[in-house]
């Protein structure tokens, strides 16, 4: 450890985590202490609080009945891994930023203020790592489906957002409509149209015209979803005419659905750990 590492940088790259258990074993005594890593970088233990990884490791050397040498601390590890292994864990962080090409100047010769895409910090990268994007997984998982799966999806969603009576029902000759549902406290009356497009299809102003054509003499409002999203003129002309009709596109679907916790579960993530303090206390005299 003859390089002082900064947790604080460590934090801040995403390496360690506010809260995570440290371990500093000392070399003659094999004992090893366990400690808690603060926010700012700062270690916790026994009610005190030590500002570097070497000044906890001396610390406990030099109060351990079984080392009166103030050097007599092997590492202090976090994860199973040493500190020196997520030093050089930052150290390969900084040295591939640093051999990113500096932004470009504006027409008067000065840096670009605005950060490039791949600069963004890496505690996002390993954010992203850890965790995965659940809306994203979700809208390719929903994109999988046939066309029936889909509107069997879109009728569960409105389940889901209160309507009753949520059946499908082609009708002959009706492009327009998919399904049908209503609100019974308030008696209105509502069709659905569902279109499971890729993403970078969107949905034009001719079947959102076509579902306000089957609404008429049937029903009160229309909701049409869709996977993908809508055009500028689909969306304008709904809001310049009124048209009683509700678009969802794909972003907004796959948050509702993650907020009414559908078709998506939360798994807890539970991760056991030797717990060193108690086997300490075991070996003392």
């Amino acid at each position: 450890m003859a390089k002082r590492i900064s947790l604080l940088n460590l934090i801040e790259a995403g390496l360690l985590e506010d809260g995570e258990k440290l371990e500093c074993r000392l070399s003659k005594s094999g004992e090893v202490y366990v400690g808690r890593l603060n926010a700012d970088g700062s270690i916790s233990y026994d009610s005190e609080r030590f500002e570097t990884p070497s000044g906890w490791g001396k610390h406990l050397a030099g109060t351990s009945r079984k080392s009166g040498s103030s050097n007599g601390w092997t590492d202090i590890s976090a994860r199973g891994k040493k500190l020196s292994a997520y030093r050089q864990l930052l150290g390969q962080t900084k040295s591939t930023k640093a051999h990113k090409q500096p932004p470009e100047s504006d027409s008067k010769g000065e840096a670009s203020s605005s950060v490039p895409e791949g600069s963004k910090t890496t505690s996002d990268t390993f954010a992203t790592e850890r965790k995965g994007n659940p809306a994203s997984d979700l809208l390719k998982r929903i994109v999988a489906l046939s066309p029936s799966g889909f509107e069997k999806l879109v009728g569960e969603f409105l389940k889901a957002k209160g309507f009753a009576k949520v059946k499908i029902t082609k009708f002959h000759h009706d492009e327009g409509i998919d399904g049908e549902c209503e609100l019974s406290f308030i008696d209105v009356k509502v069709a659905f149209q569902a279109k499971r497009y890729q993403p970078q299809k969107s949905v034009g102003i001719d079947p959102v015209q076509r579902l306000r054509g089957s609404l008429e003499g049937r029903y009160n409002r229309g909701v049409f979803v869709t996977t993908s999203n809508f055009t500028s003129s689909a969306k304008g002309w709904v809001k310049e005419v009124n048209a009683p009709i509700r678009l969802v596109d794909g972003e907004e679907l796959v948050q509702e659905m993650i907020d009414l916790n559908l078709g998506v579960k939360t798994v807890p993530v539970v991760e056991h750990q030797i717990d060193e303090s108690f086997f300490s206390r075991l070996a003392k005299e």
